[in-house]
Order: C-alpha cells, then sequence, then structure tokens
C-alpha cells in the first residue's frame, strides 16, 4: 500500500475518533472545563478535516466554526470584560460557517453574537443580524438552535 493511501487512511480513523470524543463531551453537562475540553478537538480535528475533506468542505467549515465559537464563549466565560475578542471570534466563526454554507454553525454563531450585542446595548444591531439568519431557514423549527434563536428575537423585539 503507497504511503499517501496510509496516511489518508490514518487520518479518516484520527476523524471517527476525533468526532466519537466530541459526542461523548457533547453528553456532558455544560461547563467551562467542558467547554476548554471541547476546544482542544475542534482545533485537532481541523487539521484532519482539512487533510481528509480539504478546506471547502462544509465540515471543515462546522468545525473551525465551532472552535471559533467556543473560544468567544470560553472568553467570556473566564472575564466578562473580554467582549471585545469573544466579539471577534464569534465573527470569525460566523463568517467562516457562512463562506462555507454550513448554515446551522452560522446560526449558533450569530446567536452568541447577538447576544453578547444585547448585553452590549446594541440590541437592534442584534436583532437585525440574528433575523436576518434565522429568516433564511425554511424548516428545523423545532431544533434547539433555532428555538433559542426566536427566544432571543423575541426578548430583542420587546
Amino acid at each position: 500500500m503507497p504511503a499517501s493511501a496510509r496516511s489518508h487512511g490514518a487520518y479518516r480513523e484520527a476523524e471517527h475518533h476525533y468526532r466519537n470524543a466530541l459526542a461523548v463531551l457533547q453528553s456532558v453537562l455544560e461547563s467551562s472545563e467542558r467547554d476548554t475540553r471541547e476546544l482542544s478537538l475542534p482545533v485537532a480535528l481541523g487539521g484532519v478535516m482539512t487533510a481528509t475533506r480539504g478546506w471547502s468542505a462544509v465540515e471543515t467549515a462546522e468545525v473551525y466554526a465551532r472552535a471559533r465559537m467556543l473560544r468567544g464563549e470560553l472568553l467570556l466565560t473566564e472575564d466578562s470584560t473580554n467582549t471585545v475578542e469573544a466579539d471577534r471570534a464569534f465573527r470569525t466563526a460566523t463568517d467562516v460557517a457562512r463562506r462555507q454554507g454550513a448554515k446551522s454553525w452560522e446560526l449558533r454563531a450569530t446567536t452568541s453574537l447577538s447576544r453578547l450585542l444585547a448585553n452590549r446595548g446594541r440590541r437592534e444591531e442584534a436583532r437585525s443580524m440574528l433575523g436576518e439568519i434565522y429568516n433564511s431557514f425554511t424548516e428545523g423549527f423545532d431544533t434547539a438552535d433555532l428555538k433559542d434563536a426566536k427566544t432571543l428575537l423575541e426578548e430583542l423585539r420587546s
């Protein structure tokens, strides 16, 4: 077997194990420790995904968007004054997800960014941004992410 084929197989196997580890972590109750551990996995998985699927794959974008989003959440958990850095992380996550067509991750990142903006007194910007992505969905309104976005939109409208 050529070395490149063995290498590709190893990347596929690593991808499988990283995805399993992420699934296990996501079953644990939310905490900053879980988020810290989870952040290390998407960062490592990103390189594997790029090698196995390519940079332009939606799955690769989802991994990088998730990592950026987690970074923003952790920055705020560690110190609530980290708003500028968290804003940058959420915007990067949103941009990556949008460029790659990963709408569910775009919604998640935009929801986090909108929540941050609202807390900083920029409610109209938050409402407009979140409304745009929320209104682009045509199905899946019973999912946790869309329910969360809808609840935040309703809060921002009042």
